[in-house]
């Protein structure tokens, strides 16, 4: 190596670290302006599982893939919990999972879970139940685009994009991380939407192509889904990354210019408004700087962020500053479809989004499927919420 390489290389570092360390600076002042999960002061109370309005009844045993799949995870001898304000007992979690193993019915499930765990709820306070699929879209691979067709294409994650874990410089940040790229021996954010989507610098990280640019939104903001191809062959989609902006509803910003009423607003309904109206949708949809980029799954599994297989009508995306991951969770929603007006049943803390905020805001995982996506377009339901933690045994 030449004595300029060297040097072009130190300059390098250096540029890194200056410019690392004025984003920890940028972070910490604006970090201590922002609500923490602390503000959120009720108490949990303990309840019993007689009071759990239609435990018995409405308890389903094929929630066992549910628990079978977060053991899977619990069992690992590297599994740590987040640093969450909820925490459960791990030790106690894990001797459920050894028994659970044994279990052949409904009765026996129900059972364990109620020598094991206790529930616990927040008082006067509802829960907020929406839901969300595993889309079907339409479209073709890269080697037979038609430039001629109105195609949106799919990214997976490029190799220029940087993540900065700032929680390795400095403890105070847990789980916080920055994403850029580098540009003339300078890191900066990466692009928004609207950046990426009006630039052909990502040409050579195309997945696939979608016919549809409303549908193809809607895929960045449910995080999954299958590509259908003309000769009948699928591609199943997982999330892979994100460009560390911030996500904005684009349901909130039609009901905030009044376009639309907030009982009005549906996957659905937002699908037909962008259909109808593409110019405007397309101004909106880049006032939503998160970019997701996608990875080819090998199998039909989908992968939650707590790194566990989601289970149609068993898995629930939470806010994981509050919830732990593998939390299980009675629910009761008050209004789940038009066929089923109220629904109640077992989900387990599988998954996260950016939109889910708060200890009583729940996203159900609902599958796939024609069926499935009509009622998560529409499920924006208030309910009941109870957290079943391990209890302490001696």
């Amino acid at each position: 190596m030449s004595i300029f390489q060297k040097v072009l290389n130190i300059n390098k570092i250096y540029i890194l670290y200056v410019v690392l360390l004025g984003f920890l600076i940028f972070i910490s002042i604006n970090l201590a302006h922002k609500d923490s999960p602390q503000t959120f002061n009720k108490k949990l109370i303990k309840g019993d599982f007689k009071s759990l309005p239609g435990w018995e009844n409405d308890f389903k045993f094929e929630v066992k893939n549910a628990f079978v799949n977060s053991c899977s995870i619990i069992n690992k001898s590297n599994y740590q919990k987040n640093n969450n304000l909820l925490q459960f007992n791990v030790n106690n979690y894990k001797n459920f999972c050894n028994e659970l193993k044994i279990i052949k019915n409904k009765l026996q499930l129900r059972e364990l879970i109620e020598f094991y765990f206790d529930p616990y709820f927040y008082e006067g306070i509802e829960a907020k139940y929406t839901g969300y699929v595993e889309l079907t879209l339409r479209g073709t691979k890269k080697e037979n685009y038609n430039i001629k067709k109105p195609f949106t294409p799919i990214l997976k994650k490029p190799e220029s994009l940087i993540t900065i874990d700032l929680n390795l410089f400095n403890k105070n940040f847990k789980n916080k991380k920055l994403k850029g790229i580098l540009k003339n021996n300078k890191v900066v954010p990466f692009p928004s939407r609207k950046e990426i989507e009006n630039s052909n610098k990502f040409h050579e990280d195309v997945l696939v192509y979608v016919d549809d640019p409303a549908m193809a939104f809607f895929l960045h903001v449910q995080g999954s889904g299958r590509v259908i191809f003309p000769d009948g062959d699928v591609m199943y989609l997982g999330y892979a990354d994100n460009n560390g902006k911030k996500y904005t509803s684009i349901g909130q910003e039609l009901v905030k210019n009044k376009t639309m009423k907030l009982e009005d607003v549906s996957m659905h309904s937002l699908l037909k408004w962008m259909r109808e109206n593409r110019d405007e949708a397309d101004r909106l949809m880049h006032l939503n700087e998160r970019y997701i980029f996608f990875e080819e799954r090998k199998n039909k599994l989908v992968l939650g962020s707590s790194k566990s297989n989601l289970e149609a009508m068993h898995s629930v995306a939470v806010d994981n500053k509050y919830i732990p991951f593998h939390t299980p969770i009675w629910a009761e929603i008050h209004s789940f479809s038009k066929d089923n007006n109220l629904y109640r049943g077992l989900f387990l803390a599988h998954d996260s989004g950016a939109a889910i905020k708060g200890p009583l805001r729940f996203d159900l995982f609902l599958g796939s499927g024609n069926d499935n996506e009509l009622i998560a377009g529409s499920l924006n339901s208030n309910g009941k919420a109870w957290f079943l933690f391990p209890k302490d045994i001696r």
